[in-house]
């Protein structure tokens, strides 16, 4: 490719370039050029060995690869991670995460929470996260400050949340982030009812009323478990996604997550109305939720993300886990080896990912006049030798630790597993301050 400029701010040469664009452009003697922030070139080493940067780094065996995008979690649930395991899911939430959260949930859990979220998952390559928590504005500055690409959205549920008395609070809240975060490049926000059977008929259709006339995307979770699809029939007489549309709700601005029990008529539903949905495979597996019919929904043209859920109920926000477990799940539940093959999978964490929360325009894959948004994997690693397929060590092989460098937006956020400018440290040791009292909690 023909680059119109002969200087670039930052330089990737002789690395091998999974550029995760619609052709699966992929170059083993490759580079990436980055100028204010934009990929500017990206292709073979020889054609721009001409091209001079401001500063050059020699990508010998590594992988550039765009940053993986984390569609759903819930960043500040962090600190409850392992205090409430192998539980189904709604003693789950009422028994143990609702108490924590109604005694725990402040700001400055929130913001303790989520740094060490953001922390954990620029480590293990991910550049961008949908969220869906409490304080979401907190959340917003925290990601703003790491310079990480974030969707907000405030939780909201019909009861009161630690950070809003009413559910009306929380969507004039909404409303006021969007005006506050209008001309953040690296921030934009969600409208995020909590769920079916936590918000009522009026809110979610508020909620999605307001999405639409702000131009923001809608976030749900959707047919997590069978006792919510059957508790949806009782009292509506319809499924939870035949619900929401016949609320009107449902459409390519919508992102569900989990999606896990879904009639036929609902896998037509989501299809024809081009509604995204975030697969959280381990998630779903740990509360015994079940296996959602995600290779169905692609081959029939679903828009799919991968997202990792919160802490509290995964335990971790590792990607390269996530997208590992969607591929061999698919495969085991369908009896089919071929069933979400590693190519793919790659394109949900990446590509498709941006695409169902509106941002492929911009990351997800690394073409010329994106962002660049990438990660440089170290393939020096025993578990990455000999390198065959990249598509294959990505989903089957890697596990995060091999993540070397993270850019967002052409800003350097972690280079040779170190942060340019984060206290990890500092962030672990506040987050380890709040647990002698939920184990005290716990007790009772």
């Amino acid at each position: 490719m023909k680059v119109t400029q002969n200087k670039a701010d930052l330089k990737i040469k002789g690395v091998k370039l999974l550029c995760m664009d619609k052709d699966y452009h992929y170059y083993e003697d490759g580079c990436l050029l980055v100028s204010n922030g934009k990929i500017i070139g990206a292709g073979h080493n020889n054609d721009f060995t001409h091209i001079e940067a401001d500063r050059v780094i020699d990508g010998y065996n590594k992988l550039c690869m765009p940053g993986l995008v984390n569609t759903h979690t819930h960043a500040g649930m962090s600190i409850y991670r392992g205090v409430a395991d192998d539980l189904p899911l709604m003693t789950w939430l009422n028994e143990h995460i609702w108490p924590l959260e109604a005694k725990f949930g402040t700001k400055e859990s929130v913001n303790v929470g989520t740094r060490l979220s953001l922390i954990e998952m620029l480590r293990s390559g991910t550049t961008t996260f949908c969220d869906m928590y409490f304080f979401a504005e907190e959340v917003g500055a925290i990601a703003k400050e790491y310079g990480m690409r974030a969707i907000i959205g405030e939780g909201i549920i019909d009861f009161p949340t630690p950070s809003m008395k009413s559910p009306g609070d929380a969507l004039d809240h909404m409303a006021y982030l969007v005006e506050k975060w209008g001309n953040e490049d690296l921030i934009s926000v969600a409208f995020s009812p909590h769920a079916p059977y936590s918000c009522d008929k009026g809110v979610l259709k508020e909620a999605k009323s307001r999405a639409n006339a702000l131009n923001c995307l809608f976030h749900i979770h959707l047919s997590e478990s069978q006792n919510e699809v059957e508790q949806c029939r009782e009292k509506f007489g319809l499924t939870p996604t035949a619900y929401l549309d016949s609320l009107g709700i449902i459409d390519r601005n919508s992102i569900a997550a989990h999606c896990v029990h879904l009639t036929e008529e609902d896998r037509q539903i989501i299809v024809e109305k081009g509604m995204g949905v975030s697969h959280n495979p381990q998630s779903n597996m740990k509360i015994s939720s079940g296996i959602a019919p995600i290779f169905d929904l692609i081959q029939k043209g679903a828009r799919v993300g991968i997202g990792t859920d919160g802490c509290a109920s995964n335990n971790n926000l590792n990607m390269f886990e996530e997208m590992d477990f969607a591929s061999k799940l698919q495969k085991v539940d369908t009896m089919n080896p071929t069933a979400l093959d590693a190519k793919t999978t790659v394109s949900i964490g990446t590509l498709w990912g941006a695409d169902i929360l509106g941002l492929s325009n911009v990351c997800g894959s690394l073409e010329v006049g994106k962002d660049a948004d990438f990660i440089l994997i170290d393939l020096d690693q025993p578990q990455l030798t000999p390198f065959y397929n990249p598509y294959s060590h990505i989903i089957y092989a890697m596990n995060g630790s091999e993540v070397d460098s993270v850019f967002i937006k052409g800003n350097s956020i972690m280079e040779k597993r170190i942060f340019t400018s984060i206290d990890m440290e500092s962030v672990m040791n506040e987050a380890k301050s709040f647990e002698k009292d939920i184990r005290l909690f716990k007790k009772g």
